[in-house]
This record gives structure tokens, sequence and C-alpha cells, in this order.
């Protein structure tokens, strides 16, 4: 009941009120490991990735094989930077849970950053296959088909873009 009541608090903005109800949550609530994953999801939308870190790395020390906690340690891992560390813990999401956009999201950014284009293009067109209207995809796409000549395919992407930009916006975890 605590979590569902943080997940409430949460989609409401109300960041540090679901803290402290996922704070209590992880003392008495048996997957610990999804607390865990919480917690470090809503430190992450406060932008405090140090602690969002340490809480993904809780959750995998109790679950090591939980594909979301692997797929949260990429998403900090790009935010500060670290792209290897990200690429990963990307795959290893992607490995754990195979249809997983997020995942396959994040591997294709820690790809790209890390100057693999070739490598994050079919991550990217792999994302796509699963969820068409994400419009985050889009603009990576055009880039690297851009940085690496792919005139045919930057077109397509130009275009699906645009159509993309009018679909409504959905929320999946990542």
């Amino acid at each position: 009941m605590l979590t569902l009541t943080a997940i409430i608090a949460s989609k409401e903005g109300n960041s540090k009120v679901a803290l402290d109800y996922l704070e209590s949550a992880s003392k008495k609530e048996i997957n610990a490991a999804k607390i865990y994953n919480l917690i470090g999801e809503t430190f992450f939308e406060l932008e405090q990735t140090d602690k969002a870190e340490q809480a993904f790395r809780k959750s995998l020390k109790i679950e090591p094989d939980n594909g979301i906690t692997h797929n949260g340690i990429a998403k900090v891992s790009i935010k500060s930077k670290d792209y290897n560390k990200a690429i990963e813990h990307a795959l290893e999401a992607v490995g754990l849970i195979h249809y997983s956009p997020g995942a396959h999201f994040h591997l294709r950014v820690a790809l790209a950053e890390s100057g693999s284009r070739k490598e994050a293009i079919a991550a990217f067109e792999t994302c796509l296959s699963m969820a068409k209207h994400k419009k985050q995809v889009y603009p990576w796409l055009i880039r690297l088909c851009k940085a690496t000549g792919a005139d045919e395919q930057l077109m397509k992407y130009r275009a699906l873009s645009q159509k993309a930009d009018r679909r409504p916006a959905f929320f999946f975890i990542e």
C-alpha cells in the first residue's frame, strides 16, 4: 500500500513525499528490490543522480538479474557521461528483458555518445520496432544518419518524426 501511495505521489509531482513513503516501504515490504528501483527513479527525477545510483545498487545487491535495475544504472550513467558503464548496464538490461524500449533507448544514446554511430542506429531501430511513436528516438536517428551520410534513412526518419510529433505522448517505465 505504501508503494502505491508513493507512485501516486510521484505521478502528481510530489517526489519528496513519494520518497518518504518509499523509505517506509523499504523497511516493511517484501519486494525491496522493486522499492529501491522506485527510490532510484524518484531520486533521478529530482536530479540527485548519486543517490539514484546508490538506490539502484541496493536493488542490484538484492536481485542481480533485474533488468529494470540495470536500465536505471544505465540511465544514471548517461546523465553522468560514463558511457561505457551505461553501455554495459543497458546491454545487461536488454539481455534480461529484450522487449524494453527504454533499455534499447539508453543503449543507443550511450553508443551514440561514445562514438559508435552505426551500432547506435541499429539500437535505435530496435527501439522504434517496439515503440514507433516514441518522439525522443527520431532526433537521435536523424543526427546519426547525417553524421554517417545515410541520406535515404535520413529522409525516412524525418518523415516518421513529423508523424510521431502529432501522436500523443505516452509513458513507459524505462
